[in-house]
């Protein structure tokens, strides 16, 4: 080998070596960082700059639930797309990353997942009463990680949220003045009577229903009824009615 292809063998392997980590490209890194930057710009500006002005109170706080679900599903795309192109890029050097990462953080990870899940299933929301273990109190806010709760002995307990996973969560009857509604329901082909029976049943499994022995129903007329509904907010009624009206639409 003469000296000439010895010194550009020298710069091939040295290129090589300052454009990669490992057997990781540098180009790969890269176009992950950017791509993650335009992500998180993006939710950023969609979550205080969008959905704020979408008018009321209601719109707000469906646009933010619709927004969380595809941040969810994007962010979960982009992690797939990512361990892609490094396991492309060196299958050994990002498997050992991985496992270190997860075990390392595995608490942390626990924790951001069952949170995922918690927000998801949307069963509860900052201000409901709830319980956990020993502690009583209001749902003061649902952060990436735990959860945090004000007890009733102005107390402020950071659950983290494979803690929660583990136990028992309940939300509580709210105390104090409750929000109330008559709502007129169309039975449909189904028979008054019929739904009378059912309604009760159906205002029990009511995420945002508040049961009491105020509940009750009558007939109004021909294939209609009324309903007297109680819950902690005017929010929480709108709810209620809406589910109300979908498990009238699923029964006919």
């Amino acid at each position: 080998m003469n000296w000439d292809s010895l010194n550009s063998y020298d710069l091939l392997n040295r290129s090589i070596s300052v454009n990669r980590l490992g057997a990781i490209s540098v180009q790969t890194v890269i176009l992950l960082l950017i791509m993650s930057g335009i992500l998180i710009g993006l939710f950023y500006i969609i979550k205080h700059y969008v959905i704020p002005y979408l008018g009321s109170r209601n719109a707000v706080k469906k646009g933010r639930k619709l927004t969380y679900r595809i941040e969810v599903i994007v962010w979960s795309v982009f992690i797939f797309f990512g361990l892609y192109q490094l396991l492309s890029d060196s299958l050994y050097i990002t498997t050992v990353l991985l496992v270190v990462i997860i075990l390392a953080g595995r608490n942390y990870w626990r924790d951001m997942i069952a949170g995922v899940i918690f927000r998801m299933e949307d069963k509860f929301k900052e201000g409901d009463p709830v319980s956990y273990e020993n502690y009583n109190g209001i749902l003061d806010k649902i952060a990436a990680r735990n959860i945090q709760i004000k007890t009733d002995k102005e107390e402020m307990v950071l659950i983290p949220f494979r803690k929660v996973s583990d136990a028992i969560f309940v939300k509580r009857q709210a105390k104090g003045k409750l929000h109330s509604a008559q709502l007129s329901l169309p039975v449909g082909d189904r028979s008054v009577q019929e739904v009378m029976d059912l309604i009760h049943g159906w205002i029990y499994q009511c995420p945002w229903a508040i049961m009491n022995e105020k509940v009750s129903a009558k007939i109004l007329g021909p294939g209609l009824i009324q309903v007297s509904v109680y819950a902690v907010d005017k929010e929480s009624i709108d709810k209620t009615e809406e589910y109300l009206m979908n498990k009238l639409r699923k029964s006919n």
